[in-house]
């Protein structure tokens, strides 16, 4: 993954330290919340947040089922390895 947005120094991360998930609406804002100060920590996160989850940031708007994919889904990594990435 890029070290940053718009950067083209990519890194590796490995062995997460813990993992934030979020199954349901209300849980989303919070795991949200968690990513960020891990961010602000000096942690590196690497995930998702699926569309469902958009019903967790406002009740107003209507989803279909998420199934078996969580809302949200981060690790939350203590180092970022330099990677090389060959793009040729």
């Amino acid at each position: 993954m890029p070290r940053s947005a718009g950067s083209d120094e990519w890194v590796l991360l490995r062995n997460p330290v813990r993992i934030v998930v979020a199954w349901k609406p209300g849980d989303v804002l919070s795991c949200l919340d968690e990513v960020a100060k891990a961010g602000d920590d000096g942690l590196y996160a690497a995930g998702f947040v699926s569309y469902e989850a958009a019903s967790g940031c406002d009740y107003a708007l209507v989803t279909h089922p998420s199934g078996n994919l969580p809302l949200l889904w981060f690790g939350i990594f203590s180092e970022a390895e330099p990677y090389d990435l060959d793009l040729q």
